[in-house]
């Protein structure tokens, strides 16, 4: 894939701006950072149940 430098973000910025409109970027961009957030705390609770299920097999076993 290729790399995008500072010409294609301006492109694609002002594409954003001509299909959502100015007020509507701040509501996109809080929607966006709301859903990494969440994507990212359910990545991290994925790891904890995993090394919490693999302690527990351990003990288990042993």
């Amino acid at each position: 894939m290729p790399h995008l430098g500072v010409p294609e973000l301006l492109i694609i910025l002002v594409i954003f701006i001509l299909v959502f409109g100015v007020g509507k970027l701040p509501q996109i961009g809080k929607a966006v950072g709301q859903g990494i957030r969440e994507f990212r705390e359910a990545s991290q609770g994925l790891g904890e149940e995993d090394i919490s299920e693999a302690s527990s097999s351990k003990r288990g076993k042993a």
